[in-house]
């Protein structure tokens, strides 16, 4: 992205307009003082005159009496205003600031595809029968510009990364909305009950069907409203691995020291499995039911017999190793699945009845609980308008890898559709708003998902802490890659990654500061002026970014700064605080300020 040079905003402040100011300060505290001078003779029964200035004059020259009471008073209450007004002051000093070099960022005029006409032109090609004039027509809502006030969208085949720390706002100004204004169907990710609370009853009110799955509590008591077969779609050994691929990805120790030969065996050993009681028609239970008995032959038997004889040779092979090493890549492989070992979770990815796999005598195959929950179809679930919440958290009773797999599920399914779809898109574009990605769905596909599921009507938005956080999970060169396919890269602020900071700032570019000198000499005082390049938005600014404030880098496009979209700026603002009042913690009013 190239960066563009531009004149530093000149900076001008006149002697009466700071008079001015000393004026309006002396009379707020003035009046401060009279209040707390009043309250304290009121209390204390003494006289209390209402002309201001006879009350200054009589406290000056000692005819009234100013009590300790009073002093008292006027501490706290001119504390409290003088705390105030700087608190006011540097807040306003730090979007002021930022805001005079947004000229030094992209205009509207400047923003291809993502603002203006050339974003409608591309909605109504993207999406025909979508109306552009209500909220979500145009695109999903990533902020509006400081300069003009101009929306900036995100296209319906524009993938988004966000960096953004805790409380910065992008639940409120970016997540909120995405997930309310999805055309088709949406999947929400987090581990904070906040994205919920306020979506649900929007969307149920426009007629989508709810599946949740809160196994940790995150809005409460732990719940999952539905079932699904993990192994549903496990017909081959590559649908097998990916599977895999989900379970070992979330399950992997922080920090923890990968061994080739052990973890990369053990996840085809994992594999091997699924597919063995994928094709008996069994579950994922049956699964790790075939991985307790090391030397069984009936997982050899069922994949031969239903004709994945290489598959079956690998597990051979595997299960004729020296004891020790046999031993040592099994209880690696069955440590991926320790999340089915906690009955609840469990539950909820076996069928509401099972079958006995001929010639499985283990106690896991032979168990047989029930239950009556729906089960939940990803196939129908991508050609519908419904919501699936994910939720989980990290630590020892994590669901990360059930919700990883079931995220990983239904986008397996979206891309299936899409592929079976005229121009190889999904007939109503997907959302994915994957909030705390990184601590609740760890898909080791995304980056690759961010190069190729744009185009195919499969719209992502991953929101991510800091790099660090994302580098722990997928690698530093495989988020490279991530954010680099981004069509939309949105800095949200309070990260505190210097060398990050930096590429945001030399990608904004440099402007022009004039500097004056002056100059002595017997004929008198001469001025000149010179002028000096500065990076336009130093890394100092970047790491105060105002809460309500974003740089938003787009494909072609150079950055922009703009004001966070808020949910109670949107139309459907009372829809949004009626959800909350139902699915909240409690009823009161929340402003989108609280959830920053």
């Amino acid at each position: 992205m190239s960066s563009h040079r531009t004149q530093a905003p000149a900076h001008h402040r006149s002697g009466w307009t700071a008079l001015l100011i000393l004026l309006c300060a002396g009379l707020v505290l003035g009046s401060a003082a009279y209040g707390a001078w009043w309250l304290a003779a009121w209390l204390s029964g003494d006289p209390t005159p209402t002309n201001p200035l006879a009350v200054a004059i009589g406290t000056t020259t000692f005819q009234a009496r100013w009590s300790p009471l009073a002093t008292a008073f006027t501490v706290i209450t001119e504390s409290a205003l003088i705390g105030g007004a700087i608190r006011a002051a540097r807040s306003w000093r730090s979007v002021s600031q930022l805001d005079q070099r947004a000229t030094a960022m992209a205009t509207p005029r400047e923003l291809s595809e993502v603002a203006g006409r050339s974003a409608i032109d591309k909605a109504k090609r993207l999406r025909p029968d979508a109306d552009v004039s209500q909220p979500g027509g145009i695109g999903l809502a990533v902020g509006t510009t400081v300069q003009g006030g101009v929306g900036v969208y995100q296209s319906w085949e524009d993938m988004l990364i966000a960096f953004a720390g805790p409380r910065t706002g992008k639940t409120a100004g970016l997540a909120i909305g995405a997930v309310i204004d999805g055309p088709g169907a949406v999947i929400a990710t987090s581990s904070k009950r906040d994205l919920r609370d306020h979506t649900r009853g929007v969307r149920e009110g426009k007629g989508s069907r709810v599946w949740e799955s809160d196994l940790q509590g995150v809005t409460g008591d732990p719940h999952q409203e539905f079932c699904w077969n993990p192994l549903g779609a496990v017909t081959s050994l590559k649908a097998a691995r990916r599977l895999a691929a989900r379970f070992v990805a979330a399950e992997r120790i922080e920090d923890a020291r990968l061994d080739g030969y052990f973890d990369g065996g053990a996840a085809e050993l994992l594999a091997i499995h699924f597919l063995a009681a994928a094709v008996a028609g069994g579950d994922i239970l049956h699964a790790y039911a075939l991985l307790s008995q090391e030397e069984s032959q009936l997982a050899y038997k069922l994949l031969v017999d239903s004709g994945q004889l290489p598959a079956a040779t690998k597990l051979r092979t595997a299960q004729r190793l020296y004891p020790k090493q046999r031993d040592g890549l099994y209880d690696v492989a069955r440590r991926n699945l320790n999340v089915l070992t906690d009955p609840d979770y469990l539950r909820t990815v076996l069928p509401p009845r099972r079958i006995q796999i001929p010639g499985d005598t283990t106690e896991l195959g032979a168990w047989m609980p029930t239950h009556t929950l729906p089960e939940f179809d990803p196939a129908a679930f991508v050609r519908s308008a419904d919501v699936l919440y994910a939720l989980s958290e990290e630590g020892a009773d994590s669901a990360a890898a059930l919700t990883t797999a079931l995220v990983g599920r239904v986008i397996d399914e979206a891309r299936a559709l899409a592929r079976r779809s005229p121009g190889g898109r999904m007939p109503v574009p997907m959302v994915a708003v994957l909030d705390e990605a990184a601590n609740c769905c760890k898909l080791p596909d995304l980056p690759m998902w961010y190069s190729t599921l744009g185009s195919q009507g499969i719209l992502f938005e991953t929101y991510l802490h800091s790099p660090a956080q994302g580098a722990r999970v997928w690698g530093a060169s495989q988020l490279d890659e991530m954010v680099s396919a981004a069509n939309i890269h949105y800095y949200g602020g309070s990260v505190k990654d210097m060398a990050y900071l930096e590429t945001i700032s030399k990608a904004i570019g440099e402007h022009d500061v004039p500097r004056w000198a002056a100059s002595h000499s017997e004929h008198g005082v001469s001025h000149s002026q010179s002028w000096s390049t500065e990076l336009a938005v130093p890394v100092s600014m970047l790491f105060q970014l105002p809460k309500d404030r974003a740089i938003v880098m787009t494909s072609g496009n150079a950055p922009v700064l703009v004001r966070k979209s808020f949910w109670t700026d949107r139309p459907d603002a009372a829809e949004i605080r009626k959800s909350n009042a139902k699915y909240g913690v409690d009823a009161e009013e929340e402003s989108a300020k609280e959830l920053l």
